[in-house]
């Protein structure tokens, strides 16, 4: 696809260009830029701040309105490139887009600054419009984009959950009433009245400015008090385990994108590469650390993404690198014991099969069998040579090694 300055304003806007010199200016200008805004609806509200520095919070606020206004008709304009929704329409495309929440949000923040010029507008609703400007942050900010998500995918059982509490609030305030009107007509007069004493008594917050004081209101206000408890918890466990799902979802995806990296599976289909994902376990090694020992029980086999280990083989060494992996002999030729030692040399990130896993996986793919022998093999035949060629020149198994290592750096 030819890159158009409209593909290329998208993409820096959109944050698909997040390597580019650009959109770290563009992105951290903009959030700057909210942050001030925030900053300063805050500090004008102070005694004599207004009157003193007026003129300057206006400027503030002309060019922030000016800004948003640019960059909210750029992604209108640029919105057509995005070929993960259907915007390309020149004209409904536009408007589908423009009335997504954040677009929507986008506007709102700009449109109250130029209607205050024709129409008189109080100065509370101008600084409430701009404290949304603060929502603007969502898109710059991946832990808010992963609340939101969780609030769309948890939206029904976030709905049912507040249903409950509605409906246990009425019951409440409405037993309360019945139960304390003749003692306290002031305030549980009626059941209106008494759902705010409801409301704090099932939340556990307890302001203690209405109390029941009769003995069945007591028992039956501890009893509501208690119940509270458990009703208010359930939107808090609802939004605990969506955001456990959204993070399993973000790790299974980095481990797919890191088993594609891995050249054995590199030739897989996206669908078997999920599969091996759900699988594989990441590992993280500090430097100097035995992975595996000579002589330990054969439990996995380990792929390196990240850092160099060495292996430690009977007759010399080899080190080993991102892409590689090491104890696959063990499970080819069916050994119970590990016949090496691998110890780390740096930092390094593993991702992890276990040995019924394995067995499970290279019988539905036997092509992958024989990609990880064929491997093992040519790995086993440049080890070989290596101890040839050192014992000629007088080496030791292990320089041959490190000096191989070293020209390969």
């Amino acid at each position: 696809m030819r890159l158009t300055k409209r593909l290329y304003i998208h993409e820096v806007l959109d944050g698909q260009r997040k390597h580019g010199f650009l959109y770290w200016t563009v992105d951290l200008f903009l959030i700057a830029l909210i942050l001030l805004n925030v900053a300063a609806v805050a500090v004008e509200t102070l005694p004599g701040w207004s009157e003193a520095y007026g003129l300057r919070f206006f400027a503030l606020e002309a060019f922030s309105a000016i800004v948003f206004t640019v960059e909210y008709a750029l992604r209108l304009w640029s919105c057509v490139e995005d070929r993960r929704h259907d915007y390309s329409h020149p004209l409904w495309g536009r408007l589908r887009y423009a009335l997504t929440p954040l677009a929507l949000i986008d506007l709102a923040v700009v449109v109250p600054f130029f209607l205050s010029f024709l129409v008189p507008i109080d100065l509370r609703i101008l600084r409430l419009f701009r404290l949304l400007r603060l929502l603007k942050i969502t898109r710059y900010s991946p832990a808010l984009m992963s609340l939101g998500a969780v609030f769309r995918a948890e939206s029904r059982s976030i709905l049912g959950a507040m249903m409950l509490m509605t409906i246990a609030v009425l019951i409440a305030s409405t037993v309360m009433y019945l139960l304390e009107r003749e003692a306290q007509p002031e305030l549980f007069g009626s059941i209106p009245e008494a759902m705010w004493w409801g409301v704090v008594t099932l939340t556990t917050v307890g302001y203690g400015d209405v109390t029941p004081i009769t003995l069945l209101g007591r028992v039956f206000g501890a009893l509501v008090t208690v119940l509270g408890i458990g009703i208010f918890a359930l939107p808090t466990a609802i939004l605990a385990a969506g955001f456990a799902r959204e993070i399993g979802k973000h790790d299974f995806v980095v481990t797919v994108a890191r088993v594609a990296k891995v050249p054995v599976f590199s030739h897989l289909e996206p669908v078997t590469l999920a599969e091996i994902a759900a699988l594989l376990t990441p590992m993280h090694a500090p430097a100097r650390y035995a992975v595996v020992r000579r002589g330990e029980e054969t439990e996995a086999l380990y792929f390196i993404v990240q850092g160099k280990v060495e292996v430690d083989l009977p007759h010399g060494s080899v080190d080993l690198g991102p892409g590689e992996f090491f104890g696959e002999m063990s499970l080819l030729e069916g050994m119970d014991r590990r016949n090496a030692t691998i110890s780390t040399l740096t930092d390094c990130q593993f991702l992890v099969l276990q040995v019924p896993d394995f067995h499970d996986l290279v019988d539905r793919l036997p092509e992958l069998k024989d990609r990880i022998a064929e491997m093992a093999r040519r790995r086993a035949g440049e080890v070989r040579f290596a101890d040839d060629k050192a014992a000629g020149d007088g080496e030791t198994a292990a320089d041959a090694a490190e000096r191989k290592a070293h020209s390969e750096d």
